[in-house]
């Protein structure tokens, strides 16, 4: 059927008959009057039929309408329509002109199907469903609903949550390709600028494709609750911002798993800001876990508080098998790669590098966290502050950092524990493997510095290797230490010329007045 006004295509679609198959042809632009309501189960072909590169479905004037909703009587929630299928095809343009616009549907067992269309301008307000899915909202109430996305554009849309797509109970998405970008969660405290996944019947995979320079007060880019989220390929979330209006609070710039399950395969998280924690991502909740196989998380930024790349907090689990975290800042606290807080971080691969903190460089570990490094390499992380502290690692108590494998190297730090630092009560260190190599403090621990009355929360097992470490200063073991040095150090091979592990290059304390070296040193090949 070809269609050349709004009322053609609103009568073909709300006077069809349950089950009829109706294929669209739009002929040029439309302007809407008010929403195309959805109300039976239709299978729904839009298509551009201008012989132009695009037509344009755009509002006249205000009215809080989508363009197509299955929205019974005008009213504000979306009625369930179940086994609804609708395609738009390339070159459709829905154009809310910042008044109106986008889609809702909620259809049990239906498809969505967006293939080169754009949705631009669009914006919700209002409470509840109303307010949410500024260019998109889709869901199932009790069966799935698949949305398939190709190389579709969604921007400049805003919403309470979601402004660019807002993804309800039981929608399972695909994006292959595409952008969302330039969206808004407009209001404080709102979440999902780009994309909002809500509850665990919901799933989002992303192969390939941008979402770019989104804002949220929580979630810049992605606010993933209890969901599952899945990047690979190409896909990339970049330049998202995590603020409120004020610019003084907002959490994941990039990305915010809040009790979700979230699977990094490849792909880039990267250039993204928050005003206060996690600039690239915050991991949240104990339901929460990040599994980060591959690609990069880089180039983020927590400009007022931690976690220049990754918070991890309040009890979620950070697994990273692979990949690369490198290159983010914390601006005024700790943990330039990842701040690891009252939650479980486990690293048995990737690389985290080149990241810069006041401490804590590559990772701050602390409040009861436990970080467990297995494999993977912590590498050239920077601390600024005058009193920088742990240049790879800032584990500060209570905290437990265990360290089987792997390697934590090429650090320098302005003050204790170039590779690692451990302070604070029930700071507690095990280093059974692994290599702890060419880290520098410029006062004190090259390699390892622990507070003298923490040096029982310190083992070192044989199997570490220990080389070219370096500090101002190093010191002879105290003889009142012997006891805990012979029950808790094991290690063999330390940074020469010292044959012994505790107060030179590679461990250090301060314990009273130091001994100084003998003049004599015996060589101990590294």
């Amino acid at each position: 059927m070809e269609i050349a006004t709004f009322e053609q295509l609103k009568n073909a679609i709300e006077n069809a008959n349950d089950g009829d198959v109706l294929t669209l042809i739009v002929l040029n632009d439309l302007l809407f009057a008010s929403s195309v309501v959805i109300s039976r189960s239709l299978t729904i072909h839009l298509t551009n039929g201008s012989g132009a590169n695009e037509v344009v479905l755009s509002f006249t004037a205000g009215g809080n309408f989508r363009h197509f909703s299955t929205n019974p009587n005008g009213t504000t929630a979306l009625a369930d329509v179940p086994n609804l299928i609708m395609t738009i095809g390339e070159g459709i343009v829905l154009n809310g002109n910042n008044t109106s616009g986008g889609i809702g549907f909620n259809s049990s067992g239906g498809q969505l199907i967006l293939d080169g269309c754009s949705i631009i301008n669009c914006v919700r307000s209002g409470s509840g469903v109303a307010g949410n899915g500024g260019g998109l909202w889709v869901g199932g109430h009790t069966a799935i609903c698949t949305l398939s996305m190709q190389d579709v554009l969604i921007a400049n849309c805003s919403a309470i949550n979601g402004g660019g797509v807002f993804v309800n109970d039981n929608a399972v998405c695909t994006m292959n390709n595409g952008e969302i970008s330039g969206n808004t969660a407009i209001q404080d405290n709102s979440n999902g600028g780009g994309v909002y996944v809500f509850s665990a019947a919901n799933s989002f995979t992303m192969n390939g494709g941008t979402i770019k320079n989104n804002t949220a007060s929580n979630g810049g880019g992605v606010f993933n609750l209890n969901g599952i989220f899945t990047m690979s390929g190409n896909a990339a979330i970049v330049g998202n911002t995590g603020s409120n209006s004020a610019g003084t609070a907002g959490n994941g710039g990039g990305v915010y798993n809040l009790g979700g399950h979230f699977t990094m395969n490849d792909g880039a998280i990267s250039g993204n800001t928050t005003a206060r924690i996690g600039g690239g991502v915050r991991n949240h909740g104990a339901g929460a876990v990040f599994d980060m196989r591959g690609g990069e998380i880089s180039g983020n930024a927590s400009v007022g508080d931690a976690g220049g790349g990754v918070t991890n907090i309040s009890g979620a689990t950070f697994n990273l098998y692979g990949g690369k975290i490198s290159g983010n800042t914390s601006a005024v606290f700790s943990g330039g790669g990842i701040n690891n807080q009252a939650s479980t971080l486990v690293m048995t691969g990737g690389e985290i590098s080149g990241n810069t903190a006041s401490s804590g460089g590559g990772v701050l570990n602390w409040s009861n966290a436990r970080f467990t490094m297995e494999g993977g390499i912590i590498s050239d992380n920077k601390t600024f502050a005058a009193e920088g502290r742990g240049g790879g690692v800032f584990n500060f108590g209570p905290a437990t950092f265990t360290m089987s494998g792997g390697i934590i190297s090429g650090h320098t730090t302005a003050s204790y524990g170039g590779g690692i630092n451990n302070s604070g009560a029930d700071a507690i260190v095990a280093i059974a493997g692994g290599t702890i190599s060419n880290n520098t403090a410029i006062v004190d621990g090259g390699g390892v510095w622990i507070d003298h009355g923490s040096l029982a929360n310190l083992v070192v097992e044989p199997g570490t290797i220990f080389s070219n470490n370096s500090a101002s200063r190093a010191f002879s073991r105290n003889p009142i230490d012997d006891e805990l040095y012979f029950t808790h150090s094991f290690g063999t091979r330390w940074t020469s010329p010292f044959t012994q592990g505790y107060n030179n290059y590679d461990i250090s304390y301060i314990n009273g007045t130091p001994f100084s070296l003998p003049a004599v040193a015996i060589a101990n090949a590294d």
